[in-house]
Formats: C-alpha cells, structure tokens, sequence
C-alpha cells in the first residue's frame, strides 16, 4: 500500500498486513496528530520503504512519553504531516500512522493503547477490536 504526506513531497510503501493496528489515545500521540487519538499499524522495518522525499524529513525525538519510550516521530518539514515512528525500544519496526494511506485501508485494530485517556465523548462510540485467535 502507498501513502503520502499532505503535500505528496514525502511517499512511502509498505508490503503485507501490519504486526498489529492499535488505537491510541496517549497523551504524545493525540498532540502528534492533533485529535482526538492516532491509529497506527506496525511493521517490520524490511516491509516499509520511503519512495520520495527523504530529505524533507525532520525527526522529533519524543521522550516524555506515557509508556516511557523514546519515539522518533519522522514528519514532512514542508506540510508537517506525521509520516513514521520509531521505537527506540523496539529496533526494526516502524509505526505508521493510518491516516498517512493514499487509499482507505481495511484493517481493524487489535486493541486500544491508554483507554482510559479517551475523551469523554469517545466513550460511547465503539471501536471493534479484532477478536484474538483462538489458541
């Protein structure tokens, strides 16, 4: 799948379904994204590839955050758009911000990261969580 900043000078593509498509509603990830909560798809660093724009990225190294790992946050200098992270606790993967996608994606995320941070009226919206699998 293709994605792009607002501006289209930063584009990206990733390869496969993601390790895992979370909703999070931590306090760094709703000012990254300037809402309400961020969902994001995880993958492998070998299934995501930056096609353009490599030099109108900025990395903002986000250390105060709720889980206490360093995530640098890799966005267009042009637009601002959020285009990655990286966990610096977890080598090899990339966390990419849906909503970055050139098309609508089918996905439903696994879980919810901090819940207990949504706002008031999220709390009656539902988001469906894919089921486990059974073991």
């Amino acid at each position: 799948m293709h994605g792009s900043c607002l501006c289209k000078k930063v584009k990206f593509e990733t390869i496969g379904d993601p390790l895992s498509f979370v909703a999070c509603f931590c306090d760094n990830c709703r000012k990254s994204a300037g809402s309400a909560f961020l969902s994001l798809a995880f993958f492998r660093a070998n299934s995501f590839k930056l096609t353009e724009g490599k030099g109108c990225l900025t990395v903002f190294n986000d250390t105060c955050t709720t889980s206490g790992n360093t995530v640098a946050r890799s966005f267009c200098r042009e637009c601002g758009s959020t285009m990655y992270g990286e966990l610096h606790g977890r080598p090899g993967i990339v966390i990419v911000p849906t909503g970055s996608y050139d098309d609508r994606i089918d996905w439903v995320p696994a879980m919810e990261s901090y819940p207990h941070r949504k706002e008031g009226w999220l709390k009656d919206i539902a988001i469906p969580l894919k089921p486990k699998p059974k073991a």
